[in-house]
């Protein structure tokens, strides 16, 4: 109940943040993410990094069944146990959720987070580099 309540005024923290600032996120058609990219940047290999993004509904509309994608290869991962979106996603609400990036090898990485809901997509970029620890 507690973690439920937490989540609940952190959604509306956000949404009533981004409302009353006029907070610049990338809005890519009716949705807008906030950050607008994941960038991990040097992220040691073999450990995994979360990191959070929200997508708020930026249209008068719900978004039916709402939900979170990589489209990479298989080094970032949306966690299953941290999705928080309410469905339907109403109008000026948010969507949050929690990508793992978990390099295998020392080299760059990139992949597209998509969103998708109501028969729309939305993507961004996602990107991190594997680094090897100090000698």
């Amino acid at each position: 109940m507690k973690k439920t309540f937490s989540i609940a005024l952190l959604i509306t923290a956000i949404s009533s943040t981004i409302a009353s600032t006029g907070f610049s996120g990338s809005a890519y058609g009716d949705v807008q993410f906030i950050p607008e990219s994941l960038d991990y940047g040097f992220t040691l290999v073999e450990k995994c990094v979360p990191k959070r993004i929200c997508a708020v509904n930026n249209t008068s509309q719900t978004i039916s069944d709402p939900t979170f994608k990589v489209i990479e290869n298989g080094s970032f991962s949306v966690q299953s146990g941290f999705q928080k979106c309410p469905n339907p996603l109403p109008p000026g609400e948010a969507c949050i959720v929690y990508v793992d990036f978990c390099p295998e090898f020392v080299r760059d990485y990139r992949g597209t987070l998509l969103f998708s809901g109501s028969g729309n997509e939305s993507t961004i970029v996602i990107e991190g580099k594997g680094s090897s620890p100090p000698p």
